[in-house]
């Protein structure tokens, strides 16, 4: 592989979508998850501590789950409940009592994750030069421009990106299965979602002397 050669500007965009990223995805340690918010519950969990423990949770995925020829692997079980929460750093925990339909509920997401991963190509800009491989199936975010409109309160800066990295690609197809469940390794995550949830619960019916029923 031949050194990559930055110029001033590549480095200036580089760290400056690394800032924006960082602070996009602050968003989900601060904002609550909206259930417990709506039954209640005093001092309710961040989706960023959702999605933590759900990462740890599914490294404990059995590779020995099958179904035919498919196996569940845990380092991708893993990876893809880092990212399933993703888009609501920017549209917000929507759950069933906001009443938005299931279809705009993921309009709204996978529009989400389209500047996500924006924002994901400019911080990786010096690898978009590489004819670098990557062992996902192929997945392009959006047209080839994918423009990133202010948002956050100036968190996120008009910007296009030409390309798409290995990286971007791998987190939005790995958003892609999730929402799709439809893969065996999707469908173990959303009852591990699930199954956090309930641990959850169970917790906080102890702690709070709460029904959450």
């Amino acid at each position: 592989t031949q050194p990559v050669t930055m110029s001033e500007s590549d480095r200036e965009i580089m760290c400056c979508a690394a800032i924006r990223l960082a602070r996009v995805c602050g968003q989900l340690k601060w904002r609550k998850r909206t259930g417990w918010v709506h039954n209640g519950v005093h001092r309710p969990e961040s989706i960023s501590d959702h999605m933590h423990r759900m990462t740890l949770l599914a490294l404990l995925a059995p590779s020995s789950l099958r179904d035919g020829a498919e196996s569940v692997d845990p380092c991708r079980c893993a990876l893809m409940a880092t990212v399933h929460d993703l888009a609501e750093a920017l549209v917000g925990d929507i759950a069933p009592a906001d009443r938005v339909t299931a279809s705009v509920k993921l309009q709204l997401e996978e529009d989400a994750m389209h500047k996500l991963v924006g924002l994901l190509d400019q911080a990786a800009l010096p690898s978009l030069s590489l004819h670098t491989s990557c062992t996902v199936k192929s997945c392009t975010p959006g047209s080839p421009s994918i423009s990133l409109e202010p948002a956050e309160e100036g968190i996120l800066a008009t910007t296009v990106v030409a390309q798409s990295s290995p990286m971007s690609r791998l987190v939005f197809e790995l958003w892609q299965e999730y929402a799709a469940g439809t893969t065996l390794t999707a469908r173990f995550v959303k009852d591990l979602d699930k199954f956090e949830m309930l641990v959850q619960a169970d917790e906080y019916e102890r702690a709070q002397d709460v029904d959450l029923e």
